[in-house]
């Protein structure tokens, strides 16, 4: 899974309206996600004892029509096969060898299944098929059980919103019967006679009140005495009066409920002076007034952050690009100074770079988990040079404590943006002149980083939550910041710890695999490769690297060019870029394969993700590149596919 299954669930939730829209797209992220061939969801019904299938979803090219058929039919009862299992068990279940049916009719094997839970209990079961045997391992079985209540949410969301509507309907239609509709549309009234003290309550407005309709007198002194304090003043103010009165407020009913109500009374001053009125419970639309509120904020929330990606996404790839070509230059320039005025001019060049890698990475982290593209980095030097930044970040109190020697396997922009999270959140929680430091420690197979502040520290019931995306204690934070850290350490192989006391301070350690450092011989790189790229700064600075490794470099602005190339000189290796101006990348190389089905390739973007390529990377001979790249990490990738 390239990003937290949970996230990009979350993700598809927020955009549908109902979760019939989100269903299909679920499943299928599920399924292919999961490795499986084949899917279903099972909803239960209104009384919850029995189950049906709702969506169906078979991967493309599997024939599963009469699988799927059947499976449309099925009403499935609790402990009626897996999903009857699961449906009255709540617990994820595996079977490992599927008996005869139409499932075992279509080559599936085996079969997982995982409850959705809301607090009422198993509101459906997602069943998963798989050609091969897939028993699931316990993180899976961690993911999945948080993805369950993430679905059940929205299911009880939407039967909840289908019930509002259909008690709405149901109001209207029994308007003409007056017992009926205060029953269902939880209007109570009363009647105080002035004269003599007599009270008429409704059997609704005694429920209303959690009492048993008239088990004893009630009138309006009792009504006024539930009504809770920061409302009161207000309700006997406008009794007082004397006016009509409409008006809401709150009430602590006999059974301890707080309940929101509307009341509207008024005087009859006729030969039998009284009061009339009428209380409507409406604590049902306040609660789902306030769910809307929330759903539109989280909604907000979603589309914000998912306009900001498109607009990222279009925008990285010509940036992208424009860096790339400047940072070729920049890197030939590198190679052939001499002079120390233009190594320095040079450097400054390359620093500048990285900081335009910086911003598009820090964009694209709002709205996706970036793959990091991976180089062999020494901690302590890669720390130092970025001291400056964190000095600026912090207040001038970063102070940098690294042990020399360490080496990690790491995308560096990544990890800056991760440092820059963890900086930013520790000088907010600290106050000046006290240190933030960082620091860097061999921890047996493992580097130990860490940023230390001595600041407020992070109470036990919110540090339980702080890598929940959205998630926020800052009154104009997005919640994404400590999100983002949990994705690109996880992409690392890493994990995250936090050590945090409450007056004391925090400590969050990043636990990355030390590697060793390792050249890459000559021998292991091609002695020719076809370079196809269409944006000319871009080639020719690609070209000038490789040729400098002592490798023959052709390049083709175009697929048309890639395949003449191709035919007149076979190279070792392709360099592929997938947004190319008359074909996309993926579907030249489709091309290529038919005829060299061998042929080592570097797929090269900056617009595109690793998404678009996965069912190729399971090759030992391809292999992605995310631009901007840097020469190591090209050099790896060559000698890695050739």
């Amino acid at each position: 899974m390239t990003d937290p299954l949970y996230v990009r669930v979350t993700d598809i939730l927020a955009r549908a309206e109902r979760f019939s829209e989100a269903a299909p797209p679920l499943l299928e992220l599920l399924g292919s996600e999961l490795h499986c061939d084949a899917g279903v969801i099972w909803l239960a019904d209104a009384q919850r004892v029995a189950m049906r299938a709702r969506v169906f979803w078979s991967r493309p090219g599997l024939d599963a029509a009469g699988f799927r058929d059947a499976t449309l039919q099925l009403v499935v009862k609790r402990d009626a096969g897996l999903p009857g299992g699961v449906f009255a068990t709540g617990e994820t279940q595996f079977i490992h060898d599927i008996p005869s049916t139409p499932a075992r009719e279509a080559g599936m094997l085996s079969a997982l299944a995982f409850p959705t839970v809301d607090a009422s209990g198993v509101s459906g079961v997602v069943e998963l098929y798989s050609t091969e045997p897939n028993p699931p391992d316990g993180k899976l079985l961690d993911v999945l059980r948080h993805v369950g209540t993430q679905l059940g949410f929205a299911i009880s969301r939407d039967e909840a919103r289908v019930a509002l509507q259909r008690s709405e309907e149901k109001y209207r239609n029994l308007a003409s019967s007056f017992n009926d509709a205060q029953a269902f549309a939880h209007i109570g009234s009363f009647e105080e006679n002035l004269a003599d003290g007599t009270v008429l309550w409704s059997d609704e407005l005694y429920r209303i009140f959690d009492l048993e309709p008239r088990h004893r007198q009630v009138g309006l002194d009792y009504l006024i005495s539930r009504v809770t304090p920061s409302d009161h003043d207000s309700v006997q103010a406008a009794i007082a009066s004397q006016q009509p009165i409409d008006l809401k407020c709150s009430i602590i009913t006999e059974d301890s409920a707080e309940r929101v109500i509307r009341i509207r009374a008024r005087i009859a001053r006729d030969a039998r002076p009284r009061i009339l009125g009428s209380v409507l419970d409406i604590t049902l639309d306040e609660t789902a007034a306030r769910e809307r509120i929330e759903l539109h904020r989280e909604l907000g929330e979603a589309r914000r952050i998912s306009s900001l990606g498109q607009l990222a996404a279009t925008i990285a790839h010509e940036f992208n690009n424009v860096l790339m070509g400047i940072d070729t230059f920049a890197t030939v320039l590198a190679r052939r100074a001499t002079d120390e005025p233009t190594r320095t001019a040079v450097s400054h060049i390359q620093q500048s770079l990285k900081r335009g890698r910086a911003i598009t990475e820090d964009i694209l982290r709002f709205t996706r988990a970036a793959v990091p593209v991976l180089a062999t980095i020494e901690v302590a030097g890669w720390l130092q040079s970025f001291l400056p930044e964190a000095t600026a970040l912090t207040g001038n109190r970063a102070q940098l404590d690294a042990e020399p020697g360490l080496f990690i396997a790491a995308d560096v922009a990544q990890l800056n943006q991760v440092l820059a999270n963890l900086l930013i959140n520790a000088r907010d929680a600290s106050s000046p002149p006290s240190p933030i430091t960082i620091f860097a420690r061999r921890a047996g197979e493992d580097v130990d980083l860490a940023v230390c502040d001595r600041g407020a520290g992070i109470p036990p019931d919110v540090r339980e939550r702080i890598f929940e995306p959205l998630f926020t204690t800052k009154r104009s934070g997005t919640g994404l910041g400590l999100a983002v850290v949990h994705q690109v350490v996880r992409a690392h192989q890493g994990t995250v710890r936090v050590v945090s006391e409450v007056g004391v301070g925090t400590e969050f350690h990043i636990l990355l695999p030390r590697v060793t450092p390792k050249e890459v011989p000559r021998e292991h790189l091609p002695s020719a490769v076809l370079l196809v790229e269409d944006e000319e700064a871009v080639a020719i600075g690609l070209r000038e690297i490789l040729s400098t490794e002592g490798i023959d470099v052709r390049v083709a602005a175009n697929g048309g060019q890639a395949i003449h190339l191709l035919e007149e000189s076979q190279p070792d290796a392709l360099i592929l870029d997938i947004g190319l101006p008359d074909i996309l990348g993926t579907d030249l190389y489709d091309q290529i394969t038919e005829r060299w089905p061998s042929l080592p390739v570097i797929f090269i973007s900056g617009h595109y993700e690793v998404e678009w390529i996965e069912h190729y990377l399971v090759r030992p001979h391809v292999a992605f590149l995310r631009k901007p790249f840097e020469t190591p990490q090209l050099m790896a990738a060559l000698a890695r596919v050739v």
